[in-house]
């Protein structure tokens, strides 16, 4: 794990993994939306720095960055994994969100995707940048591939 943490310089040329991103500015939001897809076919969405939201093959939740805390699910639960830097290491100390504390949160998290997924369909968007860049933006596809609700996934592997 770094040691250091700090705001992605350009996610469209740093998310190698993305074998398929698109970089959008959304009326509604402050900062660019980076969309991309796994070759296993999970989706990443990053509102700018934060959030940044990683789903697995069935549209679940599996581990993101939220608030400037991990977040990561287990067993169907959402858990907050902190950072706690010592002279020789960095620790991450895990806590289990209560209940309605992860409603909350998954809510906002829906909210939120929900009026992306809203703004594709109508056509409030900027196509900036994608890769491949030969390829055909298809905001259908993309919108297909927004969960229609945030779930946690039982574990936070890319499957």
């Amino acid at each position: 794990m770094a040691r250091q943490e700090q705001d992605r310089e350009d996610l469209m040329a740093e998310a190698t993994a993305l074998v398929e991103r698109v970089e959008l500015r959304v009326l509604h939001e402050p900062e660019p939306i980076v969309l991309g897809v796994r070759s296993n076919g999970c989706l990443s969405m990053y509102f700018g720095a934060d959030p940044a939201l990683h789903f697995n093959t069935q549209g679940e939740l599996r581990r993101g960055f939220v608030d400037g805390q991990l977040l990561t699910a287990e067993a169907g639960r959402l858990v907050l994994m902190t950072r706690r830097r010592t002279a020789g290491e960095v620790q991450l100390l895990r806590r289990e969100l209560p209940l309605a504390a992860a409603q909350a949160l998954r809510l906002t998290l829906q909210t939120r995707v929900q009026s992306f997924r809203d703004a594709l369909e109508v056509g409030h968007y900027e196509l900036l940048r994608q890769v491949p860049t030969d390829a055909r933006f298809a905001p259908e596809l993309w919108r297909e591939r927004l969960p229609r609700e945030v779930i946690p996934a039982q574990e936070p592997h890319a499957r």
